[in-house]
């Protein structure tokens, strides 16, 4: 019986070091989906783990498919800045964000405190979230901000994202909408009927000493031509039908030459974005 023991105590030892050397490899090296869960710096604690690992796996989709960074980050009431413009910017700097050889990405910040918001944008991302796309994906989640729905917000924050880098990646770019009082459509018609009567006013001056006469007899002298017999005979007709070519032309939204405000941090690194509350 003490033989048997002895033979499984190896057994058991090997066990015990495998047990060791599994919860070395877990605690040294994390998976992938640990690695990559930067994309969702939940510091203020506003989402459930469930949101916060869905939202993590969808960033990393899209920001590794389109060669973008997308961040979130949130901040909680006892964390207080002054500018958030510049905290958006060194922390996108100081934890080194940002994808291929111009660091493209984007972080968008919120801060509870103050309820503050702010995007950075840095690379290839200041064109692709020009002003008129942060416009439009504030537009977008602002709602729910206000309503404190952060995982609806953040969820139409990353749909918007994935739709605005494929556009781009189509050579389509976010551009400013144009709103136009409706007197901008009367008006122009107005005016031109308006310049037409007082030309046409104005040629037929000269003419008010000419009566209307339903007949030419007033032209004829007495007795001076004498119609025995009139008819009218028809001869022929003709139609002419001219062919009116097809337009060739093709439009596009957006592109390249929209307008993005951009800064300088204070490392030197130029930055887009834009910021405000909630």
């Amino acid at each position: 019986m003490s033989k048997y023991n002895y033979k499984k105590k190896p057994a058991h030892f090997s066990l015990l070091l495998l047990a060791f050397a599994l919860v070395f490899l877990l605690q040294y090296n994390p998976v992938r989906a640990s690695a990559a869960s930067y994309r969702v710096d939940d510091q203020a604690g506003l989402l459930g783990d469930d949101q916060r690992s869905a939202l993590a796996a969808e960033l990393d989709r899209i920001s590794e498919r389109y060669g973008t960074d997308i961040v979130i980050l949130t901040l909680g009431e006892d964390i207080s800045i002054l500018n958030p413009t510049d905290y958006a910017d060194s922390y996108f700097e100081n934890q080194n964000l940002g994808l291929g050889p111009s660091h493209s990405g984007m972080l968008f910040l919120i801060s509870m405190a103050d309820r503050d918001w702010a995007i950075a944008t840095h690379g290839e991302a200041i064109e692709i979230f020009n002003d008129y796309a942060q416009e439009q994906l504030l537009d977008a989640i602002l709602p729910s901000l206000r309503d404190d729905n952060m995982y609806g917000a953040f969820s139409d924050l990353t749909d918007f994202s994935e739709k605005t880098l494929d556009n781009a990646e189509r050579g389509i770019f976010a551009e400013e909408k144009v709103s136009r009082p409706f007197s901008f459509y009367i008006l122009p018609p107005a005016i031109a009927l308006l310049l037409t009567a007082l030309i046409m006013k104005g040629l037929k001056a000269p003419l008010t000493s000419v009566g209307f006469s339903s007949g030419a007899s007033s032209y004829l002298l007495d007795n001076s031509m004498q119609i025995a017999n009139s008819n009218d005979f028809f001869l022929s007709s003709s139609l002419a039908r001219t062919a009116i070519p097809r337009s060739t032309e093709t439009r596009s939204g957006g592109g390249r030459g929209s307008s993005s405000t951009t800064h300088t941090s204070s490392s030197g690194r130029t930055f887009g974005g834009s910021s405000g509350k909630f």
